[in-house]
């Protein structure tokens, strides 16, 4: 198991609910699989090709095979050889907007009709 001194800025950890046991360290490093939570290509996956550290008051950025893009829109998810439909499989059930829903229908009581947001 990791120790807390082995985690770093941009890492990310995989944990168990209810009890927020960690299942895995995910180190931001090259060749880490990462999700784009903004940008351009956000809502993408793409695998870390180098991490430019600047000296300066300018954002860190992240360099991917085809464009970069700056620190703050990435998302350590896994390592590189992880299938980009696992990582989609398990983002989409975590996420409750992705979740189907029961709507009420005008004409009925309750509709059995499933929307997805």
């Amino acid at each position: 198991m990791t120790t807390p001194a082995q985690y770093a800025t941009h890492d990310a950890v995989r944990i168990s609910l209810p009890d927020q046991e960690v299942l895995e360290h995910i180190v931001f490093a090259e060749g880490t699989r990462c999700f784009l939570i903004g940008g351009v290509h956000v809502g993408s996956f793409a695998n870390v090709k180098e991490y430019i550290v600047k000296r300066s008051s300018m954002p860190n950025e992240v360099q991917f095979d085809d464009f970069g893009t700056t620190v703050g829109n990435v998302f350590a998810v896994g390592s590189a050889d992880l299938p980009t439909t696992e990582v989609a499989r398990v983002s989409e059930s975590a996420n409750p907007m992705m979740q189907p829903r029961i709507t009420r229908s005008p004409s009925t009581s309750v509709s059995e009709k499933v929307e997805t947001a």
